[in-house]
């Protein structure tokens, strides 16, 4: 995810994957979770479909809640129904949004933080 959206234009020194660093204070992470069951072809065991669950998490500077909250709603536009994306080498049917922004209560050092949750549906294993 953290690469799909570099690709989509966000700043690669400021976007990351896994949790949140403790600097700089303007970042986005993903962070991936525990998916859905994969889907299964009928009456077989074959995976048709993988599931994904990524968390991509805006936070803004102090003071810094119009920003953040611009920038999560322009991923929320990234994310809210991509078709047909390759991720390094990986071919995903579709990313789609599982929910709209969400504001969370402001970090330990009073940053603004943003929540979205993302499927990706990749074809196979």
């Amino acid at each position: 995810m953290r690469d799909y959206l570099v690709t989509c234009g966000l700043t690669s020194s400021t976007t990351r994957a896994g949790g949140l660093p403790a600097s700089p204070d303007a970042v986005v992470a993903t962070l991936a979770y525990g998916g859905t069951p994969p889907v299964l072809a009928m009456g077989s065991q074959n995976v048709v479909e993988r599931v994904m669950m990524v968390q991509v998490l805006v936070r803004g500077d102090v003071n810094g809640y119009a920003t953040a909250a611009a920038l999560a709603e322009t991923i929320f536009g990234y994310i809210v129904n991509a078709l047909n994306v390759t991720v390094n080498s990986h071919f995903y049917d579709k990313i789609i949004a599982s929910s709209e922004p969400l504001q969370l209560i402001p970090d330990n050092e009073a940053r603004p933080l943003f929540s979205l949750n993302v499927e990706m549906w990749r074809r196979g294993l």
